[in-house]
C-alpha cells in the first residue's frame, strides 16, 4: 500500500490536502487509525504528513495498512470481519463454503502440514499421522 490511499482518504474525509486545518485533520485522522490499531503511542500527523507527502523515512507499516483497510471498510460499510481479514487459497475437506471467514489458527501436524484444526483437542491431520507418531515415540522408549 503506498501513499495514494492514505492521501484519497484524506481528501475523501476533509477535501484538498491544501486546505486550512490540514494539521488538525491529521491529528484527527491518526487518532481514528489509531484508536482502529489500539496502538500506543497513537500515530501523530507529522507521521501521516511524511507519509501523504511523500517524504523519505515514512513509509506505511504493516499496522498502519491494516488501519487503513479497516477504516475504509467502515467508510464502505462493510462488515470489521471482511475488513480484518484476507484473502488465502485454503484446501478442505469439509463443507466450507468459498469467500467463508475463518477465524481458526494453523497449527502444524506431525507430518509437518499447516492445518486449522475442526476441534481444539485434535492434533493431527490423518490417523495414518497420529499411527506414525506413535510408533515414533514408542521406538523412541526402546
Amino acid at each position: 500500500m503506498d501513499a495514494d490511499i492514505l492521501r484519497a482518504i484524506y481528501e475523501g474525509m476533509y477535501g484538498p490536502l491544501d486546505s486550512p486545518g490540514k494539521l488538525k485533520n491529521l491529528t484527527q485522522l491518526a487518532g481514528a487509525l489509531s484508536g482502529i490499531a489500539r496502538k500506543e503511542p497513537a500515530w501523530t500527523a507529522r507521521y501521516l504528513n511524511g507519509i501523504v507527502l511523500g517524504h523519505n523515512g515514512f513509509a506505511v507499516s504493516e499496522e498502519l495498512e491494516r488501519a487503513i483497510s479497516i477504516l475504509t471498510a467502515r467508510m464502505d460499510g462493510q462488515s470489521e470481519a471482511q475488513a480484518r481479514s484476507r484473502e488465502i487459497t485454503v484446501l478442505t475437506t469439509n463443507g466450507i463454503e468459498p469467500g467463508s471467514i475463518v477465524f481458526g489458527h494453523t497449527t502444524r501436524c506431525y507430518c509437518q502440514l499447516q492445518v486449522v484444526f475442526n476441534h481444539p483437542c485434535r492434533k493431527y491431520c490423518f490417523e495414518e499421522c497420529r499411527q506414525r507418531a506413535r510408533a515414533e515415540r514408542k521406538r523412541a522408549r526402546i
